[in-house]
């Protein structure tokens, strides 16, 4: 354990306490309340907490993890072991998400929003495995990019396309139900509630978290062959 240690340090070493994190928490935390109060019924609340503002905070996580090539080198003479690198980008970012999640527990055990907190722990470890699978393009730009493409053009997109099933009256399709409980779970929970979709929302969990899992063993198993060119 103490050799896993230094890497998450390493990682989160400036991340949690910059002033940049404290900021965004207060963006979201307000937003959350606006939205839930200030609007007409909780789905404006699940829509922008699902498709923007927990993306936002997985963005911003995303962006302090993405690593240029010549970075991993100077990163893998210092750990010196492949392995200690993998884990330690694995678990500091999935802690990268803990004061956030702490936040919102506050927030959201106050307004009794429990089922909603469960989706935000299915979000936070599916854009943590999605985090991590960017950061094997070993291109800051190209990470960059195909964060924002995972992290909020597919949730708006979903977003989208369940809106216009609500719209038509017409159930929504189950494999769309599922990518909605990977990637906007909070949303999906909104659309099984008016009967939009028939996947119930443990079952959709289980989805997002076996999914996220998988993600982060073929990072595991790839990031190596990816990075290490004899």
């Amino acid at each position: 354990m103490a050799s896993i240690r230094f890497p998450i340090k390493w990682y989160l070493t400036g991340f949690i306490a910059h002033p940049y994190y404290e900021l965004l928490m207060m963006v979201v935390v307000l937003s959350q309340y606006y939205a839930l109060f200030y609007s007409t019924g909780k789905e404006i609340f699940y829509s922008t907490s699902g498709a923007l503002l927990i993306p936002l905070v997985a963005f911003y996580s995303g962006m302090h993890f993405a690593r240029d090539e010549r970075v991993t080198v100077f990163e893998i003479s210092i750990f010196r072991s492949w392995t200690r690198l993998e884990a330690g980008r694995i678990l500091s970012s999935l802690l990268s998400f803990v004061p956030f999640l702490l936040v919102e527990l506050a927030f959201f055990a106050y307004y009794g929003l429990l089922l909603p907190y469960v989706s935000l722990i299915v979000s936070v470890l599916v854009f943590s495995a999605l985090i991590l699978i960017s950061s094997l393009l070993t291109k800051f730009t190209y990470i960059l990019v195909t964060l924002f493409l995972l992290l909020f053009l597919i949730p708006f997109s979903l977003l989208t396309l369940l809106s216009s099933y609500t719209s038509l009256a017409v159930p929504v399709p189950n494999f769309l139900a599922i990518l909605s409980y990977v990637f906007i779970p909070m949303v999906a929970i909104a659309f099984y509630s008016n009967g939009s979709m028939m996947i119930a929302p443990v079952q959709g969990f289980v989805y997002g978290a076996a999914s996220a899992l998988s993600l982060m063993i073929l990072y595991f198993l790839t990031f190596k062959r990816t990075e290490f060119k004899p």
